[in-house]
């Protein structure tokens, strides 16, 4: 068996990443919202409250994934145990093994090898579609939050700016 020390390294390193970044995403926006003062321009009440919006929509689509991560294993771990059984049918086959008790009935080994492989495909293409929805997720994630905080940063500073515009067209 291979050392994977590295993957594991990897897999912590991923892990304290994304608590890292959902918990930043909700911090900045509770700082946000504890901090800010409306009234001053439209304009920057505009900008804050879509920099809320966005780091709103990020936060939750970040707790989603984290949601539905444990799942994602839970289905990769079913393809695996489905391979498996299906190569070592496949090994008993050329063994010369002709069946195979599934249950409580007794079927050929080939039926047996094809169910399997069905077996496979299926959760392969459910996995397929969970895997689609949580990349959307990410991307929902990590955009909604520079967003969130490219709207608080021009929110936060649009007041300086047209003061220091103004300063220089005088």
């Amino acid at each position: 068996m291979p050392d994977n020390s590295n993957i594991d390294v990897a897999i912590r390193i991923q892990e304290k990443f994304e608590f890292y970044f959902l918990s930043l995403t909700f911090i900045i926006l509770g700082l946000s919202i504890q901090t800010s003062k409306f009234g001053v321009h439209a304009i920057s009440d505009g900008l804050e409250l879509l920099g809320w919006v966005s780091l709103f929509v990020s936060g939750m689509a970040g707790l989603s994934r984290m949601r539905w991560a444990p799942f994602l294993y839970k289905v990769k771990e079913a393809i695996i145990r489905r391979e498996c059984d299906r190569d070592d049918a496949k090994c008993r086959e050329l063994n010369g093994q002709k069946r195979v008790i599934r249950g409580e009935e007794e079927i050929s080994i080939g039926d047996f090898i094809a169910d399997a492989s069905q077996a496979v495909k299926e959760v392969e293409d459910q996995l397929s579609k969970l895997e689609t929805k949580n990349n959307l997720k990410d991307l929902l994630h990590v955009y909604g939050f520079t967003l969130g905080l490219l709207f608080l940063m021009g929110s936060r500073g649009y007041e300086p700016a047209v003061r220091i515009v103004g300063c220089l067209f005088k």
